[in-house]
């Protein structure tokens, strides 16, 4: 049980309770560049269908309004860099 508490802590506590957005985060943390829809739908190993992108991008879009995400571009997401400040104030 403590080992699942401590995974937790990876991820922000405001993080809607649904599978796919844990492992959004972690397809972000190992990206090395923005991504679009298509590619993280890809990377969760969902069928490329129209639906399944949709579906993907308004998660996408859901964690920019959270703040989590940032829309880098039209449709290409990253995750947002924490300042330093903020960064400081969690230790």
């Amino acid at each position: 049980m403590a080992a699942r508490a401590n995974a937790d802590r990876r991820f922000p506590p405001d993080l809607p309770e649904h599978p796919d957005y844990p492992r959004i985060l972690v397809v972000f943390n190992e990206a090395t560049g923005p991504l679009r829809a298509r590619k993280v739908c890809q990377a969760l190993d969902h069928e490329l269908l129209p639906k399944n992108i949709e579906g993907t991008r308004a998660e996408l879009k859901r964690l920019v309004k959270l703040d989590i995400l940032a829309e880098v571009d039209t449709g290409s997401f990253a995750r947002k860099q924490q300042s330093a400040e903020h960064h400081d104030q969690q230790l």
